[in-house]
């Protein structure tokens, strides 16, 4: 499920859910560009094998013999290369900042600024508004 737009907006609950793999990207919750997460079931990420093979360094493998290696556990296992270690603790900053506010009091902001954009556009002469109304 793509939750670019969700994330920043209602609280989730990815049992309820019952998603397979929910992706989002970090500056939707007022984070750095550039991030993203991937919430993955645990059944299917262990049931995945890990595509890049370990060529760069990284913490993907586990062990590695003369005639075969094993993969890492979650969440290694999908981690190759080196992460943007610098800006990784960010994205918690914006989700931090709209969990103090309140998700229910975010969610209020928002509507309210929904309605005003549709009075504003309404009261423009030749502009239709389609859609649902806030």
């Amino acid at each position: 499920m793509d939750g670019a737009q969700a994330v920043p907006h209602i609280p989730l609950d990815m049992s309820a859910l019952e998603c397979d793999f929910y992706a989002f990207s970090a500056h939707k919750m007022l984070g750095p560009t550039g991030l993203g997460v991937l919430y993955g079931r645990r059944a299917r990420l262990e049931a995945l094998e890990a595509g890049d093979g370990g060529r760069r360094a990284s913490e993907m493998i586990k062990e590695v013999w003369v005639d075969h290696a094993t993969w890492n556990d979650l969440p290694w296992r999908f981690e190759p290369g080196t992460p943007p270690i610098r800006r990784g603790g960010r994205p918690h900053r914006g989700h931090r900042i709209s969990r103090e506010a309140g998700m229910e009091r975010v969610r209020e902001h928002e509507q309210a600024l929904a309605v005003q954009t549709v009075e504003l556009l309404s009261a423009i002469p030749g502009v239709r508004v389609y859609g649902p109304r806030p």
